[in-house]
C-alpha cells in the first residue's frame, strides 16, 4: 500500500532529496503532484502505445492483411516500449505478457496478421486494467502529515529518518526514555493512517515505560504485576518517603515527593482512563479523542523526562 499526500512543508523538503519508484522504496510517501507528474505520463504513454495498434486504420481497412515487415518491427518496438512503462509503474504481469507476446512474434515465420495485433493489445489492456485495479493508494490528509514517521532511501542505500513536527515534540521524552521511541513512532503512523484505537494502544505503551521507570526508583517491578498494584505500592513508598534518610537528608526532598506523587497520580488517571479500555479490547477512540490523548500522554511523558530517565 502506498500513502499519497497533499503537498506539505514539513514534507516537501524530504520529497525533493528522494524521489524514487514505491517499489524501490514503498515505505516512503508521495505527493499527489509527483504521481501526477511521472506516473500519469506513464500511464497515458502505455494507454497511446495500446491505442494505435488496437485502432488503427490499417487494421479497419484490411483486419486480416500480415504487416509488411516495416509494421512487424514497428510492432515488436511498440511491444518493448510497453513493456518499458508496464516496468516503470510496478506492472509485471503486463510486464511478462508483452514479453511473452515479443517472444511469440519473433518465433513466428511469417509476420503478425493486423486482427492478431489488435486482439493482442487488447488482451495486454484488459491485463492492464485488471493489475492497476490491484494498486491500492491511501490518501494521507495534510493536518495528519506531521504525525507521520518514515525512512527515506537513496540511491546508493543511505537510509534518511523523516518525523513530523507533531513526532518532534516527543525528542526530550525519548532521549530520557529511548525504549519508547518505537511506539512513539507507530501511534503516530496509526494515527495517520485512521487507525485510531491502534494509536492509543501504543501511547499505553510508552505510558507503561514511563510507569516501569517510577517504579525502578522505589524498587517497584512491574514484570510480573499489573499498572493497578505496581501503582499502589509506589504511592505507599512515596507517601513512606519521609521516614527514609536517603530521601528525607535531600535538600529538594520536598520537591521530589511533590513530583513523584503527581506523576502517580497522573498515571492512576492515565490508567483508568484510557489504559485499562484499550489493554482489555473494550476502548475505541476516533481521531479527536486519539489527538487528545496523544497530546496529554507527551506533555506528561515530557515533564516526567525532567527528573526520571530509563
Amino acid at each position: 500500500m502506498l500513502a499519497t499526500i497533499e503537498e506539505s512543508p514539513d514534507v516537501s523538503a524530504a520529497l525533493s532529496a528522494c524521489l524514487v519508484s514505491w517499489c524501490e522504496n514503498p515505505y516512503r510517501l508521495i505527493s499527489l503532484h509527483e504521481m501526477l507528474q511521472v506516473f500519469a505520463q506513464e500511464y497515458v504513454e502505455l494507454g497511446r502505445a495500446l491505442q494505435a495498434w488496437m485502432r488503427s486504420p490499417e487494421v479497419i481497412a484490411a483486419p486480416f492483411q500480415n504487416f509488411s515487415n516495416d509494421e512487424n518491427t514497428a510492432f515488436l518496438e511498440s511491444l518493448e516500449a510497453i513493456r518499458a512503462h508496464c516496468q516503470a509503474l510496478g506492472l509485471p504481469v503486463c510486464d511478462d505478457l508483452a514479453h511473452q507476446t515479443i517472444a511469440q512474434v519473433n518465433a513466428s515465420a511469417k509476420t503478425v496478421r493486423r486482427d492478431e495485433a489488435a486482439n493482442r493489445m487488447a488482451e495486454l489492456h484488459r491485463c492492464l486494467i485488471a493489475e492497476l485495479k490491484s494498486k491500492l493508494f491511501f490518501h494521507v490528509p495534510a493536518h495528519r502529515t506531521p504525525y507521520v514517521h518514515l525512512e527515506f532511501t537513496d540511491a546508493v542505500g543511505n537510509i534518511t529518518p523523516f518525523l513530523g513536527s507533531e513526532l518532534k515534540k516527543f525528542n526530550d521524552a525519548i532521549a530520557s526514555f529511548p525504549s519508547i521511541g518505537y511506539d512513539v513512532r507507530q501511534a503516530g503512523n496509526a494515527f495517520t493512517c485512521s487507525l485510531f484505537t491502534a494509536c492509543v494502544f501504543h501511547l499505553m505503551r510508552v505510558l507503561e515505560r514511563g510507569l516501569t521507570s517510577l517504579g525502578a526508583i522505589f524498587d517497584v517491578s512491574l514484570a510480573h504485576t499489573n499498572w493497578a498494584p505496581a501503582l499502589e505500592q509506589i504511592e505507599s513508598k512515596i507517601r513512606e518517603m519521609h521516614k527514609e534518610p536517603a530521601w528525607k537528608d535531600r535538600l529538594d526532598y520536598k520537591e521530589q515527593q511533590e513530583f513523584y506523587a503527581q506523576a502517580a497520580s497522573h498515571f492512576g488517571i492515565f490508567k483508568d482512563a484510557w489504559r485499562n479500555y484499550t489493554a482489555h479490547a473494550r476502548g475505541k477512540y476516533d481521531e479527536q479523542e486519539a489527538e487528545s490523548i496523544f497530546r496529554s500522554v507527551r506533555a506528561f511523558m515530557q515533564k516526567l523526562a525532567t527528573r526520571i530517565h530509563e
